[in-house]
Protein backbone atom coordinates (compact mmCIF):
# COMPACT_ATOMS: atom_id res chain seq x y z
CA UNK A 1 0.00 0.00 0.00
CA UNK A 2 1.23 3.45 -0.77
CA UNK A 3 -0.26 5.28 1.97
CA UNK A 4 1.02 8.49 0.44
CA UNK A 5 -1.67 8.28 -2.19
CA UNK A 6 -4.48 9.07 0.74
CA UNK A 7 -2.82 12.53 1.42
CA UNK A 8 -2.51 15.63 -0.32
CA UNK A 9 -1.76 14.95 -3.96
CA UNK A 10 0.84 18.00 -5.63
CA UNK A 11 2.15 16.02 -8.98
CA UNK A 12 2.01 17.72 -11.87
CA UNK A 13 -1.12 15.79 -13.38
CA UNK A 14 -3.30 15.89 -10.50
CA UNK A 15 -2.79 20.00 -10.07
CA UNK A 16 -2.87 20.35 -14.17
CA UNK A 17 -6.34 18.35 -13.95
CA UNK A 18 -7.33 20.89 -11.01
CA UNK A 19 -6.82 23.36 -13.03
CA UNK A 20 -8.08 22.10 -15.82
CA UNK A 21 -11.42 21.25 -14.55
CA UNK A 22 -11.64 23.85 -12.02
CA UNK A 23 -12.36 21.20 -9.15
CA UNK A 24 -11.83 23.34 -6.66
CA UNK A 25 -13.50 26.80 -8.36
CA UNK A 26 -10.22 28.44 -7.84
CA UNK A 27 -9.20 29.39 -11.19
CA UNK A 28 -10.56 33.18 -11.05
CA UNK A 29 -7.87 33.44 -8.05
CA UNK A 30 -4.98 31.93 -9.37
CA UNK A 31 -5.31 33.90 -12.48
CA UNK A 32 -6.02 37.12 -10.46
CA UNK A 33 -2.92 36.29 -7.99
CA UNK A 34 -0.65 35.47 -10.74
CA UNK A 35 -1.36 38.66 -13.16
CA UNK A 36 -0.41 40.45 -9.44
CA UNK A 37 2.92 38.89 -9.47
CA UNK A 38 3.14 40.02 -13.24
CA UNK A 39 2.45 43.20 -12.71
CA UNK A 40 5.06 43.52 -9.79
CA UNK A 41 8.10 45.46 -11.30
CA UNK A 42 10.56 44.78 -8.40
CA UNK A 43 10.57 42.43 -5.59
CA UNK A 44 9.07 41.88 -2.21
CA UNK A 45 7.37 39.80 0.17
CA UNK A 46 3.98 38.84 -0.43
CA UNK A 47 1.75 36.85 2.39
CA UNK A 48 -1.21 34.43 1.52
CA UNK A 49 -3.02 34.71 4.54
CA UNK A 50 -5.46 31.64 5.49
CA UNK A 51 -6.73 29.28 7.95
CA UNK A 52 -4.99 25.53 8.66
CA UNK A 53 -6.57 23.34 6.35
CA UNK A 54 -8.41 25.91 3.78
CA UNK A 55 -6.13 24.57 0.93
CA UNK A 56 -3.32 27.50 0.62
CA UNK A 57 -0.62 24.82 0.25
CA UNK A 58 -2.93 23.28 -2.97
CA UNK A 59 -2.89 26.94 -4.16
CA UNK A 60 0.97 27.64 -3.64
CA UNK A 61 1.67 24.21 -5.64
CA UNK A 62 -0.88 25.26 -8.53
CA UNK A 63 0.58 29.00 -9.01
CA UNK A 64 3.59 27.35 -9.44
CA UNK A 65 3.00 25.05 -11.61
CA UNK A 66 1.22 27.09 -13.89
CA UNK A 67 4.27 29.54 -14.09
CA UNK A 68 6.56 26.41 -14.42
CA UNK A 69 4.31 25.75 -17.71
CA UNK A 70 4.66 28.73 -19.35
CA UNK A 71 8.08 27.80 -19.18
CA UNK A 72 7.03 24.78 -21.58
CA UNK A 73 4.91 24.15 -24.15
CA UNK A 74 1.54 24.80 -22.52
CA UNK A 75 -1.07 22.01 -22.98
CA UNK A 76 -3.89 22.52 -25.56
CA UNK A 77 -6.36 22.14 -22.44
CA UNK A 78 -4.34 24.64 -20.56
CA UNK A 79 -3.94 27.01 -22.91
CA UNK A 80 -8.08 27.23 -23.45
CA UNK A 81 -8.12 27.76 -19.45
CA UNK A 82 -6.18 30.55 -19.49
CA UNK A 83 -8.03 32.00 -22.92
CA UNK A 84 -11.46 32.02 -20.62
CA UNK A 85 -11.22 32.09 -17.27
CA UNK A 86 -11.80 35.59 -16.08
CA UNK A 87 -9.17 37.49 -15.41
CA UNK A 88 -7.58 36.13 -18.74
CA UNK A 89 -4.41 34.82 -18.54
CA UNK A 90 -3.42 33.87 -22.22
CA UNK A 91 -0.76 36.67 -22.33
CA UNK A 92 1.24 35.04 -19.23
CA UNK A 93 3.08 32.89 -22.57
CA UNK A 94 5.07 36.32 -23.07
CA UNK A 95 6.62 36.07 -19.47
CA UNK A 96 8.93 33.72 -18.05
CA UNK A 97 9.03 33.29 -14.23
CA UNK A 98 10.87 30.88 -12.13
CA UNK A 99 9.53 29.55 -9.01
CA UNK A 100 10.71 27.70 -6.29
CA UNK A 101 9.01 25.82 -3.49
CA UNK A 102 9.91 25.52 0.17
CA UNK A 103 8.53 24.00 3.52
CA UNK A 104 10.11 25.80 5.93
CA UNK A 105 8.50 23.29 8.27
CA UNK A 106 10.25 20.24 7.29
CA UNK A 107 13.69 22.16 7.77
CA UNK A 108 12.86 23.66 11.31
CA UNK A 109 14.59 20.70 12.70
CA UNK A 110 17.67 22.76 12.06
CA UNK A 111 18.87 25.49 14.12
CA UNK A 112 20.28 27.51 10.69
CA UNK A 113 17.43 28.71 8.53
CA UNK A 114 19.53 30.77 6.09
CA UNK A 115 21.73 27.31 5.08
CA UNK A 116 18.61 25.21 4.80
CA UNK A 117 17.21 27.95 2.59
CA UNK A 118 20.44 28.43 0.35
CA UNK A 119 21.43 24.49 0.09
CA UNK A 120 17.72 24.23 -0.73
CA UNK A 121 17.88 26.04 -3.71
CA UNK A 122 21.58 25.26 -4.63
CA UNK A 123 20.50 21.52 -4.94
CA UNK A 124 17.20 22.66 -7.19
CA UNK A 125 18.95 25.26 -9.53
CA UNK A 126 21.99 23.36 -10.03
CA UNK A 127 24.30 25.57 -7.76
CA UNK A 128 27.25 23.37 -7.11
CA UNK A 129 28.53 23.63 -10.36
CA UNK A 130 28.38 27.54 -10.19
CA UNK A 131 30.13 27.37 -6.75
CA UNK A 132 33.02 24.74 -7.60
CA UNK A 133 33.58 27.50 -10.68
CA UNK A 134 33.70 30.71 -7.67
CA UNK A 135 36.11 29.97 -5.04
CA UNK A 136 35.83 33.83 -4.40
CA UNK A 137 31.91 33.34 -4.50
CA UNK A 138 31.73 30.24 -1.74
CA UNK A 139 34.53 31.46 0.32
CA UNK A 140 33.12 35.00 0.90
CA UNK A 141 29.61 33.27 1.22
CA UNK A 142 30.97 31.42 4.29
CA UNK A 143 32.56 35.05 5.42
CA UNK A 144 28.98 36.12 5.60
CA UNK A 145 27.81 33.60 7.49
CA UNK A 146 30.09 34.55 10.27
CA UNK A 147 28.34 38.12 9.90
CA UNK A 148 25.14 36.40 10.49
CA UNK A 149 25.79 34.47 13.44
CA UNK A 150 27.12 37.59 15.03
CA UNK A 151 24.22 39.86 14.18
CA UNK A 152 21.11 37.96 13.47
CA UNK A 153 20.98 33.87 14.58
CA UNK A 154 22.33 31.75 16.46
CA UNK A 155 24.02 29.41 13.65
CA UNK A 156 26.31 26.53 13.96
CA UNK A 157 28.98 28.06 11.23
CA UNK A 158 30.63 25.05 11.47
CA UNK A 159 27.82 23.00 10.61
CA UNK A 160 27.80 25.55 7.81
CA UNK A 161 31.11 25.08 6.99
CA UNK A 162 31.03 21.47 6.99
CA UNK A 163 27.68 20.96 5.05
CA UNK A 164 28.75 23.58 2.19
CA UNK A 165 31.62 21.83 1.44
CA UNK A 166 29.98 18.44 1.12
CA UNK A 167 27.57 19.91 -0.89
CA UNK A 168 30.16 21.70 -3.77
CA UNK A 169 32.72 18.40 -3.34
CA UNK A 170 35.29 20.13 -1.58
CA UNK A 171 38.11 18.52 0.46
CA UNK A 172 40.65 21.31 0.60
CA UNK A 173 40.54 22.30 4.18
CA UNK A 174 43.01 25.01 3.96
CA UNK A 175 40.39 26.79 1.88
CA UNK A 176 38.34 27.53 5.16
CA UNK A 177 41.72 27.85 7.40
CA UNK A 178 41.18 31.77 6.99
CA UNK A 179 37.41 33.24 6.97
CA UNK A 180 37.24 36.35 7.94
CA UNK A 181 34.26 38.86 8.45
CA UNK A 182 32.58 40.68 6.15
CA UNK A 183 29.63 43.13 5.80
CA UNK A 184 27.97 42.94 2.44
CA UNK A 185 26.78 39.16 2.86
CA UNK A 186 22.90 40.52 0.60
CA UNK A 187 25.65 41.29 -2.07
CA UNK A 188 26.96 37.87 -1.88
CA UNK A 189 23.54 36.26 -1.49
CA UNK A 190 22.12 38.67 -4.73
CA UNK A 191 25.21 37.29 -6.85
CA UNK A 192 23.60 33.60 -6.57
CA UNK A 193 20.22 34.75 -7.18
CA UNK A 194 21.50 36.74 -10.74
CA UNK A 195 23.05 33.33 -11.44
CA UNK A 196 19.89 31.49 -11.00
CA UNK A 197 17.76 34.07 -13.41
CA UNK A 198 20.75 33.96 -16.11
CA UNK A 199 18.96 37.03 -17.15
CA UNK A 200 16.43 34.58 -19.23
CA UNK A 201 14.06 35.56 -16.51
CA UNK A 202 12.22 37.75 -15.64
CA UNK A 203 11.08 37.51 -11.80
CA UNK A 204 12.30 34.66 -9.27
CA UNK A 205 8.80 33.69 -7.16
CA UNK A 206 9.96 31.95 -4.31
CA UNK A 207 7.12 29.98 -2.14
CA UNK A 208 7.61 29.63 1.33
CA UNK A 209 5.00 27.57 3.32
CA UNK A 210 4.11 26.36 6.54
CA UNK A 211 5.68 29.29 8.57
CA UNK A 212 2.96 29.10 11.34
CA UNK A 213 3.77 25.30 11.85
CA UNK A 214 7.65 26.08 12.32
CA UNK A 215 9.30 26.54 16.11
CA UNK A 216 9.07 30.14 16.91
CA UNK A 217 13.06 30.73 16.58
CA UNK A 218 13.27 29.18 13.51
CA UNK A 219 10.29 31.09 11.72
CA UNK A 220 11.38 34.23 12.85
CA UNK A 221 14.97 34.16 11.95
CA UNK A 222 14.24 32.77 8.42
CA UNK A 223 11.64 36.05 7.97
CA UNK A 224 14.25 38.46 9.51
CA UNK A 225 17.13 36.13 6.75
CA UNK A 226 14.53 36.72 3.74
CA UNK A 227 14.16 40.65 4.05
CA UNK A 228 17.63 41.35 5.02
CA UNK A 229 19.91 38.91 2.82
CA UNK A 230 17.30 37.98 0.22
CA UNK A 231 16.20 41.17 -0.89
CA UNK A 232 16.41 41.50 -4.58
CA UNK A 233 14.94 42.94 -7.69
CA UNK A 234 14.19 40.02 -9.42
CA UNK A 235 13.19 37.85 -6.55
CA UNK A 236 9.26 37.87 -4.94
CA UNK A 237 8.84 36.06 -1.81
CA UNK A 238 5.37 34.33 -1.31
CA UNK A 239 4.69 33.34 2.25
CA UNK A 240 1.87 30.63 2.64
CA UNK A 241 1.11 31.02 6.40
CA UNK A 242 -1.84 31.79 8.45
CA UNK A 243 -0.45 35.19 9.85
CA UNK A 244 -3.38 35.10 13.62
CA UNK A 245 -0.92 32.23 14.01
CA UNK A 246 1.98 33.38 12.81
CA UNK A 247 2.12 36.59 15.50
CA UNK A 248 1.76 34.15 18.44
CA UNK A 249 4.96 32.65 17.00
CA UNK A 250 6.45 36.31 17.23
CA UNK A 251 5.15 36.83 20.66
CA UNK A 252 7.04 33.80 21.84
CA UNK A 253 9.79 34.35 20.31
CA UNK A 254 10.36 38.15 21.17
CA UNK A 255 7.96 38.33 24.03
CA UNK A 256 4.02 38.16 25.38
CA UNK A 257 3.54 41.74 25.28
CA UNK A 258 5.63 42.01 21.98
CA UNK A 259 3.74 43.31 18.61
CA UNK A 260 3.46 40.59 16.66
CA UNK A 261 0.92 42.20 14.22
CA UNK A 262 3.09 45.63 13.47
CA UNK A 263 6.31 43.29 13.31
CA UNK A 264 4.99 41.57 9.99
CA UNK A 265 4.19 45.03 8.57
CA UNK A 266 8.12 45.32 8.49
CA UNK A 267 8.31 42.36 6.16
CA UNK A 268 5.16 42.20 4.24
CA UNK A 269 4.26 44.55 1.68
CA UNK A 270 1.61 42.63 0.56
CA UNK A 271 -1.11 40.69 2.54
CA UNK A 272 -3.84 38.75 1.19
CA UNK A 273 -6.70 36.63 2.80
CA UNK A 274 -7.04 33.53 0.29
CA UNK A 275 -11.08 33.07 -0.14
CA UNK A 276 -12.20 29.90 1.25
CA UNK A 277 -14.00 26.96 -0.42
CA UNK A 278 -17.37 25.68 0.61
CA UNK A 279 -17.33 22.28 2.18
CA UNK A 280 -19.96 21.48 -0.24
CA UNK A 281 -18.27 22.14 -3.10
CA UNK A 282 -14.99 20.06 -2.23
CA UNK A 283 -16.99 17.38 -1.07
CA UNK A 284 -18.83 17.21 -4.20
CA UNK A 285 -15.58 16.69 -6.38
CA UNK A 286 -14.44 14.08 -3.79
CA UNK A 287 -17.36 11.89 -3.72
CA UNK A 288 -18.51 12.74 -7.34
CA UNK A 289 -17.75 9.14 -8.95
CA UNK A 290 -20.52 6.92 -7.41
CA UNK A 291 -23.05 6.98 -5.09
CA UNK A 292 -23.68 3.69 -3.83
CA UNK A 293 -25.16 2.64 -1.06
CA UNK A 294 -26.32 6.55 -0.26
CA UNK A 295 -22.70 6.70 1.69
CA UNK A 296 -21.71 9.98 -0.27
CA UNK A 297 -24.78 11.77 0.05
CA UNK A 298 -24.27 10.82 3.74
CA UNK A 299 -20.46 11.67 4.11
CA UNK A 300 -21.29 14.79 2.23
CA UNK A 301 -24.40 16.20 4.99
CA UNK A 302 -21.57 15.14 7.73
CA UNK A 303 -18.66 16.70 6.31
CA UNK A 304 -20.68 20.16 6.01
CA UNK A 305 -22.31 19.58 9.52
CA UNK A 306 -19.86 19.42 11.28
CA UNK A 307 -17.77 22.10 9.57
CA UNK A 308 -14.48 19.99 8.88
CA UNK A 309 -11.55 22.04 6.75
CA UNK A 310 -10.30 20.85 3.55
CA UNK A 311 -7.60 19.09 4.63
CA UNK A 312 -10.02 17.01 6.61
CA UNK A 313 -12.58 16.46 4.22
CA UNK A 314 -10.00 14.40 2.55
CA UNK A 315 -8.60 12.44 5.70
CA UNK A 316 -12.53 11.80 5.90
CA UNK A 317 -13.04 10.90 2.53
CA UNK A 318 -10.13 8.60 2.39
CA UNK A 319 -11.40 6.95 5.67
CA UNK A 320 -14.75 6.38 4.49
CA UNK A 321 -13.92 5.12 1.68
CA UNK A 322 -11.24 2.20 3.01
CA UNK A 323 -13.18 1.51 5.91
CA UNK A 324 -16.68 0.60 3.91
CA UNK A 325 -17.28 2.23 0.56
CA UNK A 326 -14.35 0.51 -1.67
CA UNK A 327 -15.51 -2.83 0.00
CA UNK A 328 -19.19 -2.15 -1.15
CA UNK A 329 -18.13 -1.24 -4.80
CA UNK A 330 -16.19 -4.31 -5.16
CA UNK A 331 -18.84 -6.00 -3.72
CA UNK A 332 -16.45 -7.66 -1.06
CA UNK A 333 -17.53 -10.49 0.58
CA UNK A 334 -17.25 -10.15 4.73
CA UNK A 335 -16.28 -12.64 6.96
CA UNK A 336 -18.40 -12.92 10.01
CA UNK A 337 -20.53 -10.18 8.91
CA UNK A 338 -24.23 -10.52 7.89
CA UNK A 339 -25.29 -9.08 4.81
CA UNK A 340 -28.81 -8.42 6.25
CA UNK A 341 -26.33 -5.41 8.31
CA UNK A 342 -24.85 -4.14 5.58
CA UNK A 343 -27.70 -1.21 5.93
CA UNK A 344 -27.24 -0.43 8.58
CA UNK A 345 -23.35 -0.23 8.88
CA UNK A 346 -23.61 1.64 5.83
CA UNK A 347 -25.59 4.40 7.46
CA UNK A 348 -23.69 4.69 10.68
CA UNK A 349 -20.38 4.63 10.09
CA UNK A 350 -20.13 7.86 8.16
CA UNK A 351 -21.29 9.67 11.28
CA UNK A 352 -19.41 7.72 13.87
CA UNK A 353 -16.28 8.52 11.34
CA UNK A 354 -16.87 12.36 10.81
CA UNK A 355 -17.56 13.00 15.03
CA UNK A 356 -13.93 11.22 15.41
CA UNK A 357 -12.14 13.50 12.82
CA UNK A 358 -14.49 16.37 14.51
CA UNK A 359 -13.88 15.83 18.04
CA UNK A 360 -12.92 13.16 20.20
CA UNK A 361 -14.59 13.87 23.62
CA UNK A 362 -17.97 14.08 21.23
CA UNK A 363 -16.92 10.95 19.50
CA UNK A 364 -16.63 8.67 23.09
CA UNK A 365 -19.83 10.33 24.31
CA UNK A 366 -21.79 9.14 20.92
CA UNK A 367 -20.28 5.83 21.50
CA UNK A 368 -21.02 5.53 24.82
CA UNK A 369 -25.13 6.46 23.97
CA UNK A 370 -24.63 10.19 25.41
CA UNK A 371 -24.65 12.43 22.25
CA UNK A 372 -27.78 10.99 20.35
CA UNK A 373 -28.75 14.97 19.79
CA UNK A 374 -25.75 15.05 17.27
CA UNK A 375 -27.62 12.92 14.77
CA UNK A 376 -30.80 14.78 15.87
CA UNK A 377 -29.26 17.51 14.01
CA UNK A 378 -28.37 16.09 11.06
CA UNK A 379 -31.73 14.47 10.20
CA UNK A 380 -33.02 18.18 9.85
CA UNK A 381 -30.78 18.09 6.95
CA UNK A 382 -33.07 16.86 3.58
CA UNK A 383 -30.34 14.84 2.01
CA UNK A 384 -29.60 13.07 5.05
CA UNK A 385 -32.97 11.93 5.97
CA UNK A 386 -33.49 10.84 2.84
CA UNK A 387 -30.46 8.55 2.82
CA UNK A 388 -31.72 7.24 6.10
CA UNK A 389 -34.91 6.41 4.54
CA UNK A 390 -33.45 4.48 1.71
CA UNK A 391 -31.41 3.00 4.08
CA UNK A 392 -33.19 1.59 7.65
CA UNK A 393 -37.04 1.95 6.16
CA UNK A 394 -38.45 -1.32 5.38
CA UNK A 395 -40.65 -2.20 2.21
CA UNK A 396 -43.69 -2.07 4.27
CA UNK A 397 -42.74 1.35 5.69
CA UNK A 398 -41.63 2.68 2.40
CA UNK A 399 -44.59 1.14 0.15
CA UNK A 400 -46.99 2.73 2.92
CA UNK A 401 -44.75 5.96 2.45
CA UNK A 402 -44.61 6.29 6.29
CA UNK A 403 -41.29 8.52 6.40
CA UNK A 404 -41.81 9.86 9.77
CA UNK A 405 -41.12 6.39 11.11
CA UNK A 406 -37.59 7.25 9.92
CA UNK A 407 -36.92 9.32 12.94
CA UNK A 408 -38.22 6.30 15.15
CA UNK A 409 -36.14 3.62 13.33
CA UNK A 410 -32.87 6.25 14.04
CA UNK A 411 -32.95 6.07 17.63
CA UNK A 412 -34.20 2.86 17.67
CA UNK A 413 -31.00 2.14 16.32
CA UNK A 414 -28.90 3.88 18.08
CA UNK A 415 -30.26 3.04 21.67
CA UNK A 416 -30.17 -0.75 20.70
CA UNK A 417 -26.44 -0.46 19.12
CA UNK A 418 -24.70 2.43 21.78
CA UNK A 419 -26.80 1.30 24.65
CA UNK A 420 -27.60 -2.19 24.04
CA UNK A 421 -31.37 -1.76 24.83
CA UNK A 422 -33.63 0.33 24.68
CA UNK A 423 -34.21 3.29 27.63
CA UNK A 424 -37.54 3.28 29.57
CA UNK A 425 -38.51 6.31 27.90
CA UNK A 426 -37.79 5.33 24.38
CA UNK A 427 -40.01 2.75 24.85
CA UNK A 428 -42.89 4.49 26.23
CA UNK A 429 -42.98 6.66 22.91
CA UNK A 430 -42.15 3.79 20.37
CA UNK A 431 -44.76 3.45 17.75
CA UNK A 432 -46.69 0.55 17.54
CA UNK A 433 -46.75 0.60 13.61
CA UNK A 434 -43.51 0.54 12.88
CA UNK A 435 -41.82 -2.86 11.54
CA UNK A 436 -38.76 -3.51 12.57
CA UNK A 437 -36.92 -5.65 10.94
CA UNK A 438 -35.93 -9.53 12.98
CA UNK A 439 -32.28 -8.90 13.35
CA UNK A 440 -30.76 -9.94 16.58
CA UNK A 441 -28.51 -6.28 17.71
CA UNK A 442 -26.48 -7.11 20.11
CA UNK A 443 -22.82 -5.97 21.55
CA UNK A 444 -21.49 -7.53 18.29
CA UNK A 445 -22.87 -5.13 16.18
CA UNK A 446 -21.29 -2.37 18.11
CA UNK A 447 -18.04 -4.05 18.57
CA UNK A 448 -18.17 -4.83 14.68
CA UNK A 449 -18.99 -0.93 13.76
CA UNK A 450 -16.28 0.18 16.27
CA UNK A 451 -13.57 -2.07 14.32
CA UNK A 452 -14.57 -1.14 11.09
CA UNK A 453 -14.38 2.86 11.91
CA UNK A 454 -11.19 1.76 13.46
CA UNK A 455 -10.10 0.03 10.08
CA UNK A 456 -9.52 -3.30 11.71
CA UNK A 457 -12.11 -4.84 10.23
CA UNK A 458 -12.65 -7.54 6.82
CA UNK A 459 -14.47 -4.49 5.12
CA UNK A 460 -10.97 -2.45 4.89
CA UNK A 461 -9.96 -2.27 1.47
CA UNK A 462 -6.73 -0.41 1.35
CA UNK A 463 -5.23 -0.74 -2.16
CA UNK A 464 -7.77 0.67 -4.50
CA UNK A 465 -7.41 1.77 -8.19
Amino acid sequence: MDIQKYYSNYSDENLSNGYINNILERNTYIHSFISMLLSIEKGGVIAIDGEWGSGKTYFVHQVKWLLDSTNKNIDNEVESVLSRTVPKLDYIKEHKYKAFYYDAWKHDKSNNPFFTLLRSMILTFGGTDYFKEEMGFIKSLLKGASHIVKGVTPIDVESIFKGTKTLCGINDEEQFSELEFIEQMDVQVNSFLDYICEGQYEKLVIFIDELDRCKPSFAVELLEIIKHYFNHDKVIFVLSTNLSEFQHCIKQYYGEGFNGWKYLDRFIDLRLTLPKITAEEYCKYLWSHSYIDRIDDLAICCAQHFDLTLREIERYNNLVKISIQNALEKRHKTNGFREDFQNIYTFWIPIVLAIKLHSGNEYFDFIAGKRYSLIESLMQIEKYRNSAMALLLNEYEKNNQNYDLVYEKVEYYYEKIFLSGLSKDFSNKLSESIKFDDLRIDETVKKNLINIVNLFSTWAVYDVE
